[in-house]
C-alpha cells in the first residue's frame, strides 16, 4: 500500500476523533496514531504525512488538557502515556531518516503535556505530585529552566529547603539576576536562617529595581534576625545591624510610594526600629 493509503485512513479516524458525539474519541485517536506510523516508514519526507502527525499530537494534548479541566488527572495521565509512546514511535522513524524538526517539535509536545500536569497539580497545591512530574520533565529537558524554577518553588512550600537551596543555586548560576530568581533565593535563604545572603541578593534586586519592595522588606527583616542572634553576645554589633536596617528602611520609604503593598510593612518596621534602638541607649 502507498502512504497516502494510511494517511487518507488517519483522516477518517481523525473526523471521529473531532466529533463531539463519537463514543470512543481515544480509541479512534490511537488508531490515527497507528495509520500514520505506517504512513511515515514508508514515506517519511511527505508533507502529507507530517502534517497529519502534528495534527495528531496535537489533538492528545487537547485530550489532556481536557481530562485536566474537568479533574479527571488519572486520565491526563494515561493520556501522556499515549502521547509519548505514539511520539517515540514517530520520532525514532524521522530521526532514522534525518527529519530532526520533527523529533524536536515531537518532544515540545511531550514537554507542554508534562507542564500541562505540572499546573495542574500546583494550582492544587499537590506540591509533592508535581515535583514527580518535574523531575520526569527535566530528565527529557534538562535545560528547561522554567521547569526548574517550579521544581524550586514547589520544594520550598514542602519545607525540603536543602533541595531547594540547591537546585535553586542551579538555577541561579545559568538564569541569573532576575528579580523573580532572587526573590525566589531570598525565600530560601530567609528559610534556611542564611541572612547574609538575603542581604546580598536583596541588593541585588535594588540595584536593578530601586522600588522592589519586597526586597526591601527582606533585608529590613534579614537585618533584624542578624541583629537579635547576636544581642547576647556583642550589642555594639547588635546595634550595628539595627542602624543597617533603619537605613534600609529610610531609602525604602523614599523609593516606594503609599499605593505599594509594601509600604504599611516598611512604615511599621521604622517603629519596631526605633524600639530597638532604646535598648542600647
Amino acid at each position: 500500500m502507498l502512504a497516502i493509503n494510511f494517511t487518507e485512513t488517519a483522516g477518517h479516524y481523525e473526523g471521529k476523533v473531532k466529533n463531539p458525539y463519537e463514543k470512543n474519541r481515544r480509541g479512534s485517536l490511537r488508531k490515527m496514531g497507528k495509520e500514520l506510523e505506517k504512513a511515515a516508514k514508508l514515506d517519511p519526507v511527505s508533507p502529507e504525512v507530517k502534517s497529519a502527525c502534528y495534527r495528531m499530537l496535537d489533538l492528545h494534548l487537547d485530550f489532556i488538557e481536557e481530562d485536566l479541566v474537568s479533574g479527571k488527572v488519572a486520565n491526563a495521565k494515561s493520556d501522556i502515556q499515549e502521547l509519548i509512546k505514539i511520539s517515540e514511535k514517530l520520532s525514532k522513524i524521522y530521526r532514522e531518516n534525518e527529519q530532526e524538526e520533527f523529533v524536536d517539535w515531537a518532544n515540545k509536545k511531550v514537554a507542554n503535556a508534562y507542564g500541562l500536569l505540572v499546573n495542574s497539580y500546583y494550582k492544587n497545591k499537590q506540591y509533592s505530585k508535581a515535583i514527580r512530574w518535574l523531575d520526569s520533565l527535566l530528565l527529557r529537558e534538562p535545560e528547561n529552566y522554567d521547569a526548574l524554577q517550579i521544581k524550586t518553588v514547589c520544594l520550598l512550600k514542602t519545607a525540603k529547603l536543602h533541595e531547594a537551596r540547591e537546585e535553586f543555586e542551579k538555577l541561579y548560576s545559568v538564569v541569573g539576576n532576575k528579580q523573580e530568581i532572587l526573590h525566589l533565593g531570598m525565600d530560601i535563604y530567609y528559610k534556611t536562617k542564611e541572612y547574609v545572603k538575603v542581604i546580598e541578593l536583596a541588593e541585588i534586586a535594588l540595584n536593578s529595581d530601586k522600588t522592589d519592595g519586597r526586597a526591601y522588606v527582606m533585608s529590613i527583616s534579614a537585618y533584624f534576625k542578624l541583629a537579635k542572634a547576636v544581642y547576647h553576645k556583642d550589642k555594639a554589633l547588635s546595634k550595628e545591624y539595627t542602624l543597617k536596617a533603619k537605613n534600609v528602611v529610610q531609602a525604602a520609604l523614599e523609593s516606594i510610594g503609599p499605593a505599594s503593598e509594601y509600604h504599611k510593612d516598611v512604615r511599621d518596621q521604622m517603629d519596631t526600629i526605633k524600639k530597638n534602638l532604646r535598648k542600647f541607649d
